[in-house]
């Protein structure tokens, strides 16, 4: 990709298979595993940390 990209991506999503979420060492890319459902991402609290912290430039990684 031309710019940096976060995947936040489940194994347990139960509907999005997580392996076509991201591509493992892929340059500029960072790719953070969460267990959540699918639904249940919006609300889990290491998702919106991981969302903070992609939008804040990837700072503390």
């Amino acid at each position: 990709m031309p710019v940096p990209a976060t995947a936040i991506w489940s194994a347990s999503d139960g509907l999005v298979n997580g392996l076509g979420c991201h591509v493992a060492g892929e340059p500029g890319c960072r790719s953070v595993e969460v267990v959540s459902s699918h639904y249940g991402v919006q609300t889990r609290l290491v998702v919106l940390r991981a969302v903070a912290a992609a939008l804040a430039g990837n700072r503390g990684r």
